[in-house]
């Protein structure tokens, strides 16, 4: 048993912020979709509900196939009930930042899977509609 003790619940998001943000790196679809739950909803600036990880799966390639997937989170508040966690953070790509409110599920074995993922942009095309 590690001296360091059991990981935070904070640390557990910063892994898998790092192993999401090597994912989307990699463009490795495959793995980004087992980090999200099969009833999982994206709510990004700009864009229709996409719901499930088939919609998810095509997001992801027509993304891909447009930009690189550089990008660094860094977790925020962390709220705690239950099996969900949330995590309302920051996120920095070379084209600028943001923030973030994701909602993840433990599954039985205790990782942590992501149910909601919405992110909005600091930049000017975040503008709200007038």
């Amino acid at each position: 048993m590690s001296s360091s003790g059991p990981m935070s619940t904070r640390d557990e998001l910063q892994a898998f912020n790092e192993a999401f943000s090597e994912a989307l790196a990699q463009q490795d679809v495959a793995r980004l979709l087992e980090m999200y739950t099969d009833d999982a909803v994206l709510l990004f600036h700009g864009m229709p509900i996409v719901r499930g990880r088939s919609e998810i799966e095509a997001m992801f390639r027509e993304d891909f196939a447009s930009s690189s997937g550089t990008i660094r989170f860094e977790v925020g508040d962390v709220l705690e009930d239950g099996s969900l966690v949330v995590d309302v953070g920051r996120y920095e790509t070379p084209d600028g930042g943001g923030k973030y409110v994701v909602v993840y599920r433990r599954r039985p074995d205790g990782s942590l899977q992501l149910v909601v993922d919405s992110a909005t942009s600091d930049g000017s095309d975040a503008d709200p509609p007038s």
